[in-house]
């Protein structure tokens, strides 16, 4: 069975760390609200190629700034400021440390699944 090692779960209560999360939220809306719920449920995971945030319909791939999803796909070409949920949520578990690491390749696990 595939290891994984818990960076946590929790933001740590620095006052940095708070009002980044707050800027966040005020900025985002329900973006930043569903980024800080994938955090805190342990959705955000660090494989050794790839970070993936598993969202409610499918697990989607973050790298380098770009996402998988459809919303980022469009809302990158029409406002370049914006980020889909996926993004704010490996952002923010980054700042953290708040990732699932899995000591492994992705590839792996979906040929898993």
């Amino acid at each position: 069975m595939p290891s994984s090692n818990r960076k946590g779960n929790s933001l740590p209560p620095e006052n940095s760390t708070n009002t980044y999360v707050e800027a966040l939220l005020q900025k985002n809306g329900t973006r930043g609200e569903k980024a800080l719920e994938a955090i805190q449920e342990d959705r955000v995971k660090q494989y050794r190629d790839f970070t993936v945030v598993v969202g409610y319909d499918d697990e989607y791939i973050v790298e380098d700034g770009m996402c998988t999803c459809k919303g980022s796909e469009y809302t990158i070409k029409s406002d370049t400021n914006k980020k889909c949920w996926h993004l704010l949520a490996v952002d923010l578990a980054e700042r953290t440390g708040s990732t699932d690491y899995h000591d492994m390749w992705y590839s792996e696990v979906r040929d898993l699944l």
